[in-house]
């Protein structure tokens, strides 16, 4: 909390206020996701291999080659989440240019009348960005986790992804922020990003929240890879720690 007071007092505009302690919820959210997979890897240490792996590769998870890859390699991993962060910091930026036009987060808004939207707009707008990316297939990747319940959505139409040894255990974590990803969204950061005040922006408004609340579920979820990749590194220590049930 700390740096939370360093920032609410600094004389900075509120949107860039907004980016900081948005950054700060991102790092906290990391830490309880990193924190959720060990205490999810609990259940499956006995079968936890750490020599049976191999590389993740661009032609078993996402069709495009032959090019090997090891997405549990810790360069690997720093390099994705600083871009992960560039992309959030990119999104917020975005959302900054409109007011915060609440009719968007309300259900039974005024310009919903006519329509048979009966929850809000930003959240009838992810319902239907997700079930088209799930179509895709983007939820069957171990570091994609839908807002919506899964039940809620449609199965890919594309091939299922061959997921190599050494991910097996990602994709079986059941880990999901995604609720306490929206309501901090909602709550925190929205107000600081975006002045008060309605633009009628609605559509690019909600866009914008839909691209912002994605890349920050995903870098929040990305805290499971490290997870799996310190674990790998040193399995029998990590082994002891998940069984004494010690997540610090």
């Amino acid at each position: 909390w700390g740096l939370c007071t360093i920032i609410s007092r600094a004389s900075i505009r509120p949107w860039r206020q907004g980016l900081l302690i948005a950054a700060v919820v991102v790092h906290r959210a990391c830490s309880s996701a990193a924190s959720a997979a060990v205490g999810e890897l609990k259940t499956c240490t006995s079968n936890h291999s750490a020599t049976s792996w191999r590389a993740w590769t661009h032609g078993g998870m996402s069709g495009a080659g032959d090019e090997t890859w090891d997405y549990l390699e810790l360069g690997h991993i720093r390099s994705t989440l600083i871009r992960q962060e560039d992309t959030i910091l990119f999104n917020l930026i975005e959302r900054a240019q409109f007011k915060r036009n609440a009719p968007i987060y309300e259900a039974g808004a005024d310009f919903l009348v006519g329509t048979d939207i009966k929850e809000p707009f930003v959240k009838h707008l992810l319902r239907e960005t997700e079930c088209i990316h799930a179509k895709a297939r983007r939820y069957t990747s171990p570091d994609e986790k839908p807002f919506l319940p899964r039940a809620e959505l449609p199965a890919p139409v594309l091939p299922g992804q061959k997921v190599p040894d050494r991910m097996k255990f990602l994709a079986e974590i059941d880990v999901n922020y995604g609720k306490q990803i929206w309501e901090k969204y909602e709550s925190q950061i929205l107000p600081l990003i975006s002045k008060d005040g309605d633009d009628g922006q609605y559509g690019s408004a909600a866009v914008c929240d839909i691209q912002a609340l994605q890349a920050l579920s995903k870098r929040i979820h990305y805290g499971t890879f490290v997870a799996e990749s310190k674990f790998l590194a040193q399995p029998e220590e990590y082994t002891k720690l998940i069984k004494a049930g010690d997540r610090e």
